[in-house]
């Protein structure tokens, strides 16, 4: 969906329930559930730079910013149980969320860089909690020789 001043957005939502029965010597099953979560924003600022430098009075660099946002959730659960009469019983879990703030820039096609920062948590039935925390820059300076 694109929103005012060219802000796209996109959501998407998937989620699943399957079980399995098996009946060789009693009745045993499995259940695995599912749900995953995706929010995404993007924005991109075309525009022009003025060099304040006496002899490139009209010299006017190109330049592009791209603004990202992204929050992933994830949770995944399997169970068991034995017999008919038996309960659901919780054999792993696995549950993520993340949010991923990103920037970009261009000045040609030949200087670019960028920013990024993610921050979120998993938490694992066996292990329990973990904290997600990664920055990076990146620039890239292409030089050729003609």
């Amino acid at each position: 969906m694109t929103l005012k001043k060219g802000i796209n957005v996109n959501l998407q939502v998937n989620s699943s329930v399957s079980e399995n029965f098996n009946y060789a010597g009693g009745l045993d099953a499995s259940r695995r559930t599912s749900t995953n979560i995706s929010l995404s924003t993007t924005y991109r600022h075309s525009g022009g730079l003025n060099i304040p430098i006496p002899f490139l009075k009209k010299k006017k660099i190109r330049n592009n910013i791209d603004f990202s946002m992204e929050f992933n959730y994830s949770k995944n659960k399997t169970e068991m149980k034995r017999g008919e009469m038996g309960k659901y019983v919780e054999r792993s879990r696995l549950s993520k969320w993340s949010i991923t703030p990103k920037i970009s820039y261009s000045f040609s096609s030949t200087v670019r860089g960028g920013v990024h920062f993610e921050y979120g948590q998993t938490d694992n039935i066996m292990y329990g909690k973990t904290t997600i925390q990664d920055f990076g820059i990146n620039v890239n300076i292409s030089i050729s020789g003609r």
